[in-house]
């Protein structure tokens, strides 16, 4: 694999897509209220224990698509207004389960 193959084809600069504005820190609680009123699948803030400091500029967001998957998405801020910047996502799947019936059957057989 040659070094060309990594090098990322989206631009880099801030006005690369005129109609699309990054978010701001300021912004994100109302912007995952209107997610979340307009969509079947969540967007909030994740705090790993009800004690974690609460903060205007959290790092963990967690996106769920029921029985789906859940994804844990860090994000971390640029500049003075707090431009938000993904860093990572991980996705989680639920544990497959065999169904009540499916193993009703199978100790029959």
């Amino acid at each position: 694999m040659s070094l060309q193959s990594c090098v990322s084809r989206f631009p880099l600069e801030p006005n690369a897509f005129a109609t699309e504005h990054a978010l701001e820190a300021g912004q994100l609680p109302e912007y995952l209220k209107l997610h979340n009123s307009e969509h079947r699948t969540r967007l909030h803030i994740w705090k790993r224990t009800p004690d974690e400091a609460k903060t205007d500029r959290p790092n963990l967001l967690r996106f769920m698509i029921p029985d789906v998957m859940i994804i844990y998405i860090s994000i971390g801020y640029r500049g003075p207004n707090g431009t938000i910047l993904i860093e990572n996502m991980s996705a989680f799947a639920p544990r497959e389960r065999v169904s009540h019936n499916f193993r009703k059957q199978r100790t029959h057989d």
